[in-house]
């Protein structure tokens, strides 16, 4: 039996938010989004290129957004074809961080999605231990946002070498690193986090074939701790499916990075 394929980075709005939401960092970021936003721009997008789960990224920009996403995390991790990730924010007081892990343990929500430059903070920051003490505690997975952002100016936030502390002071939980452990920063991610047991993955990353030196960087680091992902609609899922499917590597690597290793980590 074949692996599907799971998109480990994808991001959709409310229908009656998503226009605005697109349209807002389109401008700031100068991205061309492959899709509305929507969940039903999604579907159609999953299904042109083959995706069978896509893994909902949400990022909430302020502590008050939080349960109002979560919320609707819990609605959509009731459909077949999703996963939804879960938000924290990290001026959240203890006893509202326990809180939604609470309600994460109550709804099956598997992760937590955290961007520094969207969230203004630094990934080693004392006052994040708490959040991250909780994830660890309850074998909930984090998503950070890793390297450049587009939308920001340098220098970035959550540098390789930052969030290979996370890793040593919290090294029982699941970290995965998006846009290959440091979006525009791939000395470093080759220094700090290849070979750590710190997942990749690979979103906005497959736009095209991959260099050489990002396909060192997944060589060296083990196909079992990269993910696949698009971060659409901003990444196209349909490009980065494509080039994934023709990477210059072993069937199996290829087949364990689009959903193997997803498959596995999610226990889907």
């Amino acid at each position: 039996m074949m692996s599907p394929i799971i998109d480990f980075h994808v991001h959709i709005y409310p229908d009656e938010l998503a226009a605005t939401v697109v349209s807002e960092l389109q401008s700031r970021c100068g991205f061309q989004p492959c899709f509305d936003g929507t969940l039903s721009g999604l579907r159609l997008s999953m299904q042109t290129c083959g995706i069978d789960i896509s893994v909902l990224q949400p990022v909430a920009t302020k502590p008050s957004q939080v349960r109002h996403i979560n919320q609707w995390s819990a609605v959509l991790n009731t459909e077949s074809d999703l996963i939804a990730f879960g938000a924290l924010h990290p001026d959240l007081s203890v006893e509202e961080v326990e809180a939604e892990i609470e309600f994460f343990k109550t709804h099956e929500i598997r992760g937590v999605k955290m961007h520094p430059e969207y969230q203004e903070f630094y990934p080693d920051d004392p006052r994040l231990e708490v959040i991250y003490q909780a994830l660890e505690k309850n074998k909930i997975h984090l998503l950070l946002h890793a390297g450049m952002d587009l939308g920001f100016a340098p220098p970035a936030k959550a540098t390789p070498e930052r969030i290979l502390q996370i890793h040593k002071g919290f090294p029982k939980l699941t970290i995965i690193a998006a846009h290959l452990g440091g979006f525009q920063m791939w000395e470093e991610v080759g220094k700090y986090l290849v070979g750590t047991p710190v997942f990749l993955d690979t979103a906005y990353c497959l736009q095209d074939a991959p260099s050489p030196q990002l396909l060192e960087l997944i060589r060296a680091h083990g196909y079992q701790r990269v993910l696949f992902g698009s971060d659409a609609p901003w990444g196209n899922q349909s490009k980065q499916v494509y080039t994934m499917k023709n990477m210059p590597l072993p069937p199996l690597e290829r087949a364990a990075m689009l959903g193997g290793n997803a498959f596995r980590l999610l226990g889907v």
